[in-house]
């Protein structure tokens, strides 16, 4: 197992394009706020809210992604230890990691 904990994991489809949302469980419908940099993110749960799952779900899923938008510790780490992100590109938010990637 990757580690330990659940995420939401909403899975978008658009033709063939694969987009992920995934968020830790305990994020789903907050917003992150950090006034000072005028970033506001809510983690929507139309957008995210979708099943619950493991990490190593959430790994597989992500591997057949064409894209996917990532928040949370447990969520963007699992991502970060599968090699789909790099940790230099993780924006922090008052210590809630959010992440995006795209294959081409």
């Amino acid at each position: 197992m990757t580690g330990t904990g659940e995420v939401y994991i909403k899975v978008h489809t658009a033709g063939l394009e694969v987009v992920v949302a995934a968020c830790d469980k305990e994020l789903l419908g907050s917003t992150i706020r950090d006034p000072a940099r005028k970033i506001y993110f809510y983690v929507d749960p139309a957008f995210f809210g979708g099943e619950l799952k493991d990490l190593d779900s959430l790994v597989e899923i992500l591997g057949k992604a064409s894209s996917a938008s990532l928040v949370g510790k447990n969520t963007v780490n699992a991502a970060i230890r599968a090699g789909l992100i790099h940790k230099d590109t993780v924006l922090e938010v008052n210590g809630i990691p959010i992440a995006m990637f795209a294959r081409f």
